[in-house]
């Protein structure tokens, strides 16, 4: 009489003996006949009990618990959905005619700023009858909200392919500009800056601490979570254009504060140099 073990407890035990060499020749006696079939019940009982388990413990991928679509190709495109999937393939072609209207954004934002650039990843969340209900810079170093607007904007008033499925659909795309073929400018680390302005401060407390702790109110008064700044000082230490970064779309209502602090701040020369440099908003 064939054993069973009580409990998948005894699982590994089981599986290790299935794993022993079985004779596959044909069976000598009724009590060799008796062992082939065990051999079949064992098998059948290690699968059931085991849940489909390999021998490292992972789950097939069917039984997988199910995650967001999201597929991210090597340019950087990105569609992803909470309750209906998008199709990627009309997405695509949607974004490719809104990237016109985006290096349009670029170009007059170069006629003041020649080198102006960066990266930006912009987010859309769409509604079932394919429009954007929210869309904002989730990351950006371009360091112009005047371009970034224009950007955010030509995302905002494209009508994107319906959700399939669902009610909503997100969309990321992130993109690159690099810098304009006039010169770039000097990259500034937060270190760098803030030493910069403690060398022209007159002693009492760091200036670049003071910046950053205006900045911060500006984020709590609007209620939104990371920030990050970007600005361009140009010879004299002045800001030539500031843009913003954000990580909800709440973050909107703090640019103009955060343009604003930047713009009354005093700045050292950076020596005959333009110089961008990106600031973290705790």
């Amino acid at each position: 009489m064939s054993y069973v073990p009580a409990g998948a407890k005894h699982c590994d035990q089981w599986l290790k003996r299935l794993a022993k060499p079985w004779s596959l020749r044909a069976p000598k006696n009724r009590y060799h006949a008796v062992g082939m079939r065990e051999l079949g019940l064992m098998g059948l009982w290690a699968m059931a009990c085991c849940g489909g388990v390999d021998a490292e413990g992972r789950t097939p991928v069917d039984e997988r618990p199910a995650t967001p679509i999201d597929s991210r190709d090597e340019s950087g495109f990105s569609a992803q959905s909470t309750v209906g999937g998008m199709d990627q393939h009309a997405v695509r072609a949607a974004v490719r005619e809104v990237m016109r209207q985006v290096d349009r954004c670029i170009d007059q934002g170069r006629k003041e700023l020649p080198f102006l650039g960066g990266n930006v990843e912009i987010f859309v969340r769409v509604n079932s009858s394919g429009r954007a209900t929210v869309a904002f810079a989730e990351r950006s170093t371009l360091g112009d909200h005047q371009v970034e607007n224009c950007v955010v904007e030509a995302f905002r008033s494209r009508q994107w392919p319906r959700p399939v499925g669902g009610k909503v659909g997100e969309i990321r795309q992130g993109f690159d500009y690099t810098a304009g073929h006039h010169g770039q400018p000097l990259d500034w680390s937060e270190t760098t800056l803030a030493s910069a302005m403690a060398t022209e401060a007159d002693g009492g407390p760091s200036p670049f601490d003071e910046l950053v702790s205006k900045l911060s109110d500006c984020r709590r008064e609007a209620a939104t979570g990371r920030l990050t700044v970007t600005m361009y000082l140009d010879e004299d230490g002045l800001a030539r254009a500031v843009g913003a970064g954000m990580s909800d779309p709440k973050g909107r209502a703090a640019v103009d504060c955060l343009v604003t602090t930047v713009q009354t701040t005093s700045f050292p020369s950076p020596e005959g140099n333009f110089v961008k440099v990106t600031v973290q908003v705790p």
